[in-house]
């Protein structure tokens, strides 16, 4: 519950610390004395938008401190795991929460003094405190499916699993269908341009391309080309073979002094000699010219290869408008295309296999779901109307609607409440027949059923009786006073029906001081809680009888809840 409130520099507040207790508690005082703006400040603590507005003239920032005692709260109460994923556990059942709001800087929220994202606070005051202003949201169509189901959960703690299942299965139904979708628009496109590709085979399989083809064309003409660079000399040198004759020449200058071999001459067999390894010499490079030229001839042949295979590809290049290094891929892709339409067809039937396999799964469970819906919604009403008669609502009728609806992530049904206010008047939305206090007195009664299961640690009911009066305005204040039996109950209220029924009173007065208004709360004694009483009887002038009927209010409120 909400222990205590530490409130500097918002609008007319300079500084006010504020304590309060369990129970049903009220505040009251003149209008414009400055209680909304302590809703504004606690609204602060629990991470709600702040303006700049709200910070006091003169003052360079604002601040709020919201402190909570957990040590009431069950062991399963969602708070505990919110300050566990954010690493803010504490050995202490107190929870402090403190916003900075600051003129020229950006907003700071801290949860037991470490900072954190205001989006973390938010989200741990939203499980702690609601603040409801008159009907607050009954008219949200999405809030009762919400309620239905907190009540559903509460007869049926099984109920949670199948909400987490249907959420789950919605979403893997929903990717399913992308899924699914994406493919047949890939396929349908694939279909149209399926003549394309198949050119695209035709004209490439043939090639045999190879990755990066060009560059390895590019590097085999590079060494060919080296070949023509000596052809003309090993012609040439062959052709002066060819005319000299230099093997014939020599082999007859051989014989010649073979003839005088029969002269004992060391000089002539020196020569002799001289002639036969030159002789070899010359026939050995007779013959590696001979093989240049051959070489020259082959490569001549293969440079042609090279370049009529360049040629080749880059017309298809051009064709397509593809790099020659990217043709092989090219092909590759078309190819890959051409195999999955050929496939298309199994490929569609896993698909659509996914889609009605999540399909069935979602539905399965949002039936089971249906059936539970429909049980609560049963003794929902029950709970409900048993309610009204204590709230001046006798005739009312109040119905849980639950019709078909397209599918969302909480099931097949449409959950509207459903009330008729006058006998003989067949149920209808909320805002079609029902006035503002006879929806306040509904939404009381539906918190009086509900309350328990959220796990709320205390509600604070922003003028709830606006609109009502009279013996109206006391059954809403005994009916505050049986909700504050199950969860801390604040009140802003200007009724002292409603007053009377609470176990704790705070008056908020608005003060003149030097440096201008300022809003201050006191907590009444019972002395004063009868003055304040009779002031909102009577008004600024406090007679006798307005102090006799301020005490016959808290003797009938003895008893409630």
């Amino acid at each position: 519950m909400l222990t205590s409130l530490s409130i500097r520099d918002v609008v007319l507040i300079d500084r006010l610390e504020l304590s309060f207790q369990g129970g049903f508690s009220v505040l009251t005082g003149e209008t414009g004395a400055g209680k909304s703006i302590l809703l504004d400040s606690l609204g602060l603590a629990l991470g709600m938008r702040g303006e700049l507005g709200l910070i006091r003239h003169g003052a360079e920032q604002a601040v709020v401190t919201a402190e909570f005692d957990l040590q009431s709260l069950s062991a399963d109460h969602p708070v505990w795991n919110l300050l566990a994923e954010s690493g803010l556990q504490s050995e202490t059942p107190a929870l402090i929460l403190r916003r900075i709001l600051h003129r020229t800087d950006r907003s700071k929220a801290f949860v037991n003094d470490q900072p954190v994202a205001i989006r973390t606070l938010r989200d741990i005051g939203n499980v702690l405190l609601e603040i409801h202003n008159q009907f607050d949201r009954l008219f949200d169509v999405g809030l009762h499916q919400q309620l239905l189901d907190r009540f559903c959960i509460a007869l049926d703690p099984l109920v949670a699993g199948f909400l987490e299942t249907i959420k789950n299965t919605y979403g893997d139904w929903k990717t399913a269908q992308q899924n699914l979708a994406a493919y047949q628009t890939g396929h349908q496109q694939g279909l149209q341009q399926k003549a394309f590709h198949t050119q695209v085979v035709a004209d490439l399989s043939p090639l045999k391309l190879i990755p990066q083809e060009e560059d390895s064309l590019l590097d085999k003409r590079q060494n060919l080309a080296q070949y023509g660079k000596i052809s003309n000399a090993v012609q040439q040198a062959l052709d002066g073979f060819y005319q000299a004759d230099l093997v014939t020449s020599l082999t007859n200058i051989q014989k010649i002094l073979e003839r005088a071999n029969s002269i004992d001459s060391a000089q002539l067999k020196e020569t002799t000699q001289a002639l036969n390894r030159a002789l070899i010499e010359i026939q050995e490079a007779e013959a590696l010219l001979k093989t240049l030229h051959s070489q020259d001839q082959d490569s001549v042949q293969m440079l042609e290869q090279v370049d009529e295979r360049l040629h080749l590809l880059r017309g298809f290049s051009r064709r397509y408008a593809t790099p020659v290094n990217d043709l092989h891929a090219f092909w590759q892709t078309s190819q890959e295309i051409l195999d999955q339409q050929e496939q298309a067809a199994d490929h569609l039937k896993t698909y659509q296999m996914a889609v009605d396999q999540t399909w069935h799964l979602y539905e399965s469970a949002c039936q089971v779901l249906t059936v539970a819906r429909q049980k609560a919604a049963h003794q929902l009403e029950k709970a409900v109307v048993a309610e009204l008669p204590d709230l001046k609502l006798a005739s009312a009728v109040f119905k849980v609607g639950i019709q078909p609806c397209a599918p969302t992530s909480v099931g097949l049904d449409k959950i509207e409440f459903l009330i008729a206010t006058n006998p003989g008047q067949a149920p209808a939305s909320l805002n079609k027949v029902a006035s503002g206090g006879e929806l306040s007195r509904l939404m009381l009664a539906l918190k009086v059923v509900l309350t328990g299961q959220g796990g709320l640690a205390t509600i604070v009911f922003d003028e709830v009786d606006t609109g009502v009066g009279g013996a109206v305005a006391a059954a809403i204040g005994q009916r505050l006073a049986k909700l504050a039996s199950q969860v801390q109950v604040l009140a802003i209220t200007h009724l002292p029906q409603v007053a009377a029924c609470a176990s704790n009173h705070y008056c908020v007065h608005k003060k003149t001081a030097e440096d201008g208004n300022q809003t201050t709360v006191d907590f009444l004694s019972p002395k004063e809680r009868i003055e304040e009483l009779a002031r909102m009887v009577s008004g600024s002038s406090i007679t006798p009888e307005a102090l006799a009927m301020a005490q016959r209010l808290l003797d009938a409120s003895v008893g409630f809840p």
